[in-house]
């Protein structure tokens, strides 16, 4: 790559010159006219001849003993190599690349006549005939020469005075192997100030300037005080709670946390300026908001660098009162509070309890809002309101606190999932000025019926519901009997004032010739019937359907608000995370299987009609019971545990691996149903296609039994099973009559 077409990159506006006063959000700016000091203190670099040295800001190079490098009248610097430079030592410089020669003795010996060939900008020609072409931007000092500090664009280094360079950076140099650092400046954290947490946090740990950022042990007062604000905003996010925690393992573990915030907190001691000494308390707060963090997710390992902050902040804060600056009650109490935690940190680890990071809270942290007394439909606030619902995270790794925890989580996440989906489509829609613009608009989460009436109320055996009409023209082109349009069990809402007030229903019927017609039944809510009574078939109304399904969502929902904690299957499971799944409790050493009816039809049935289960040495091979090695171990694993979960993508035999285990229980019911008890077993599906054809192959073995619930089967085989046709029948008894 040509040198000169080089991308360069700009060095981390978080660190400045050691040696040089911290001044707000002052640049450290030089003045490039010839004859002028560049930089405000200490040495400067003399230009002859009133030519125009360097744009400011690019790069400055400070060298001990106050030596000036001369440059001759009538020379340029055309700005290729753009620093500022005091050296001790003749130098001869021709702008853009230069040769330089180094006084004998201060410079490291190499080997004569070597060249090395790099990426760089310049040529230096040092002792012993050495040429060796460097990358411009590099920072560099020379042993034997006065000792200084570097800062260039593209790289900031401290070398200390050795012998020689570490051969293993000129190889990558050589093998072009170095990589160029994205660095995560003061403008791009500025900037998610305004973001979602989410997207902060997303945002801030898929940046690859992050681990630099937090590993640097100089930093600006001003950033110090942005990045912390930063990270207590990401710190906020409800859904994406695996990224703020990988966002915290990288801040307890950095020198941010370790040597930037105690030097920053030590600091407010001896601050002079009144304005900055009034910021503080912000910035402390923000400070104790992120040991919280840290704290409760990583109490062990972090122990060590937040009980320093916290033995830190009380004097700041006494220093701070004492100069006059107010210290509000949400400080004192918050660090009360974390100050409790970690002393209660620090006792377990003297207890040696303390060892391996456990997740710490500071008390439950629970809505105000119960979920079992929540509204399945959405409210005024859920729809207009620009906050995000409260969401607990789905725990993948971790156990559960509770029993209840595990409920609230899933109902609000079940909920929202139905929910998001409305929201967002009306919130289009208000978007929307006139009612053309409306009508031509294309949605992707709702479906809109314009000029719907309320037309008249009808009784029927399952409640009252309401013919509903709807302007039929735009939907002229729908062939209704292939549409998901208002199917049934779909959720409409209705609204006749820019949705300040709406009616919830469900489509309790779906007549083809009706729909036509731009007619369909409707049954409304409960909460929606007070508004309802006040409606007149003159009244025009927007309807909106959502794409959700929301009859697969609303019966889940009731269902989990109505459980009882203690009835929950398979808790120890699926609750507390408990690895060693058990047998079944009606199994017991020595209960034999009679697998017959899974020989294949070539083999001897009467030789494996007693198999005990539980030894995996008496089982028939695979090839006897017509398996693969995979499929024998799913078979084993359902007969032989309490709790089996078998998945494989398609064409794998899952259908088949089910239906060998169904019939080896109903072949075996006398192990399994005990005290004469006739228990039934319950297979479920997620489509309706899928479960006819499993029951169909159920039937194949057993003629009599099934019991098909819901009324969308296409089975003809499953026809006379259908719950429906049993009640007619008289074979169940219905249990509302």
């Amino acid at each position: 790559m040509d040198p000169e077409r080089r991308p360069r990159v700009e060095p981390p506006d978080y660190l400045h010159h050691p040696n040089q006063r911290y001044r707000g959000d002052q640049h450290h700016q030089h003045i490039n006219q010839g004859g002028r000091q560049e930089l405000g203190e200490g040495p400067h670099v003399q230009r002859g001849g009133g030519r125009n040295a360097q744009p400011p800001g690019r790069m400055w190079e400070h060298r001990a003993g106050g030596q000036h490098g001369q440059r001759g009248g009538g020379r340029g610097n055309p700005g290729v190599e753009r620093r500022n430079e005091q050296c001790a030592g003749d130098q001869n410089q021709h702008g853009g690349r230069r040769n330089e020669q180094g006084v004998r003795g201060q410079h490291q010996p190499r080997g004569g006549g070597q060249n090395m060939p790099g990426a760089g900008r310049r040529n230096e020609v040092r002792a012993g005939g050495q040429i060796e072409l460097r990358q411009g931007a590099q920072n560099e000092q020379r042993a034997g020469a006065p000792q200084g500090i570097i800062l260039r664009r593209g790289n900031y280094n401290q070398e200390a005075n050795h012998g020689h360079r570490q051969q293993r950076q000129a190889q990558d140099r050589e093998n072009g192997k170095e990589k160029q650092v994205r660095y995560l400046g003061y403008k791009a954290l500025e900037g998610l100030l305004d973001k979602e947490p989410s997207e902060v946090v997303i945002t801030l740990t898929a940046h690859s300037g992050l681990n630099n950022l937090l590993s640097a042990a100089e930093m600006r007062p001003d950033f110090v005080e942005l990045l912390c604000k930063v990270l207590c905003r990401a710190c906020t996010a409800r859904l994406d709670r695996q990224s703020v925690q990988y966002l915290l393992g990288q801040l307890k573990s950095s020198a941010f946390l370790s040597i930037c915030l105690p030097r920053y907190i030590v600091g407010m001691l001896t601050e002079a300026v009144p304005e900055r000494r009034h910021r503080y308390p912000e910035n402390i707060l923000n400070i104790l908001c992120l040991v919280q963090e840290v704290a409760s997710v990583f109490p062990a390992s972090s122990l060590q660098e937040t009980s320093l902050l916290v033995s830190l902040i009380p004097g700041s804060l006494n220093a701070l009162r004492a100069s006059g600056v107010y210290i509000g009650e949400n400080i004192e109490q918050s660090l009360e509070k974390i100050s409790n935690l970690i002393h209660h940190l620090q006792g377990k680890r003297r207890e040696g309890t303390l060892r391996v990071d456990t997740h710490m809270t500071l008390g439950p942290v629970v809505p105000a809002e119960d979920f079992r007394t929540m509204t399945v439909y959405p409210g005024h606030d859920e729809i207009h309101l620009n906050e995000k619902p409260f969401l607990r995270p789905n725990t993948l790794k971790n156990k559960y606190e509770s029993t209840e925890l595990y409920l609230d989580t899933h109902f609000r996440l079940l909920r929202e999932d139905f929910v998001r989906p409305l929201r967002k489509g009306i919130q289009e829609i208000l978007m929307q000025d006139d009612d053309r613009g409306l009508r031509k608009m294309r949605f992707d989460d709702i479906r809109i019926y314009f000029d719907t009436r309320v037309l008249a109320p009808m009784c029927t055996p399952s409640g009252i519901i309401y013919k509903v009409q709807f302007d039929i023209k735009p939907l002229k082109m729908i062939r209704w009997q292939n549409s998901k349009r208002l199917l049934y069990g779909s959720l409409v809402c209705l609204s006749q004032d820019n949705f300040e007030t709406f009616l919830f229903a469900m489509v309790s019927n779906r007549d083809l010739k009706e729909l036509e017609q731009g007619e369909i039944q409707l049954q409304f809510s409960d909460q929606s019937r007070e508004l309802l009574s006040r409606v007149s078939p003159r009244d025009s109304f927007i309807m909106v359907e959502t794409t959700a399904y929301f009859e697969a969502y609303r019966h889940v929902l009731e269902g989990l608000q109505q459980m009882n904690v203690q009835d929950i299957p398979f808790q120890k499971y699926i609750v507390s995370c408990e690895k060693d799944v058990g047998a079944p409790r009606y199994l017991n050493t020595g209960v034999q299987y009679n697998f017959s009816s899974l020989l294949n039809n070539d083999t001897d049935s009467t030789i494996e009609n007693k198999v005990n289960v539980l030894d995996p040495r008496d089982w028939p091979s695979k090839e006897i019971l017509g398996f693969d090695e995979s499929q024998i171990e799913a078979v084993r694993l359902a007969l032989t545990k309490e709790l089996a979960i078998i998945q494989g993508p398609p064409g794998t035999g899952k259908t088949y691996v089910g239906l060998k285990i169904a019939r080896a229980l109903l072949t075996n019911t006398n192990v399994w149903q005990v005290n004469g008890r006739s228990d039934p077993i319950l297979v479920v599906c997620y489509t309706n296609h899928a479960l006819d054809q499993f029951l169909e192959g159920i039937h194949q073995f057993l003629r009599d039994g099934i019991v098909r619930v819901g009324g969308r089967s296409s089975s003809e085989i499953l026809k006379k099973f259908n719950l429906k046709e049993l009640r007619a029948g008289s074979g169940i008894r219905d249990p509302q009559k």
